[in-house]
């Protein structure tokens, strides 16, 4: 419920800097636990008492992000400019991937492939996508739009700036969007796109890079200022959380943590942080 975070007691529980020596660009919360990976091109697996194992030999590709395999295999590195994981294997003939959940994987030219493979028909590159089992949603820099797609249905709507960040909540299936004005707004699919409210939530003093839904109601923003901000969906001019500079750096990776009510952030200078309910 949301009442985890009203107390305003949302206090760091863990916080690790020695894993990394590099800014760290993707995590992955699977089995228990925590997979990072970083400009070194280090891929580590931590468990909840934050300590790390090295998984493989470092990749030394910027564009790494992890990639989790179907089935109970461990997760691998992907890297995003040839589509090569670190076994060897090639993604599908993927190339410029701009983003990795899970087993599914998207191109900047709407090519995809998991479960199963196909194309996105977007115009224009792609920039930015999140999903929500057979839906998919994409952020096309080129014409300003974001897309809706399942099987069945589609539509796009186009956005008032730049967008910077994008993620669903699984249960509602609103999408949250953060664009370069700095300002947050959410959508829906209704027979294609809509927006849910006209409030645009603006609180952050730089670029928002990331967003994470915490439940429902609650959702988790982060960027370039270091802050961590947790917002209620009836509240958006008045947040329910704020951790001011939660990072000396940028922070670049949100993820769920271990335990209910709990997020991890992790930053361009290798240090990941674990936040939760006290």
């Amino acid at each position: 419920a949301i009442a985890v975070l009203d107390s305003r007691t949302w206090k760091q529980a863990g916080t690790t800097s020695n894993g990394h020596g590099k800014g760290i660009v993707d995590l992955l919360l699977s089995n228990g636990h925590l997979y990072s990976c970083s400009y070194e091109g280090k891929l580590l697996k931590w468990d909840s008492s934050f300590v790390a194992e090295e998984c493989g030999q470092p990749q030394p590709f910027a564009a790494n992000r992890i990639y989790m395999g179907a089935g109970d295999c461990e997760p691998v590195l992907l890297n995003c400019f040839e589509g090569r994981l670190s076994n060897g294997q090639l993604l599908g003939g993927l190339k410029d991937i701009v983003g990795v959940e899970g087993d599914f994987a998207l191109s900047s030219t709407g090519d995809f492939c998991g479960e199963e493979r196909g194309m996105l028909p977007v115009p224009g590159a792609i920039r930015h996508f999140c999903r929500r089992a057979s839906e998919v949603f994409a952020y096309s820099a080129t014409k300003g739009l974001l897309h809706f797609q399942d099987w069945k249905l589609k539509g796009s709507i186009e956005v008032p700036a730049p967008i910077t960040a994008m993620s669903v909540e699984g249960a509602s299936g609103l999408v949250a969007t953060a664009d370069e004005q700095r300002r947050i707004r959410l959508y829906r699919a209704v027979d294609g796109l809509a927006l849910f409210q006209k409030t645009q939530w603006c609180h952050h003093a730089s670029r928002i890079d990331q967003l994470l839904w915490l439940s429902p109601e609650v959702l988790v923003s982060a960027g370039v200022d270091g802050d961590l901000i947790a917002w209620h969906i009836s509240q958006p001019n008045a947040p329910l959380q704020v951790v001011k500079a939660a990072h000396a750096a940028p922070i670049t990776k949100l993820s769920h943590g271990f335990g209910a009510a709990s997020v991890i952030s992790a930053a361009s200078d290798g240090t990941i942080r674990h936040w939760r309910q006290e």
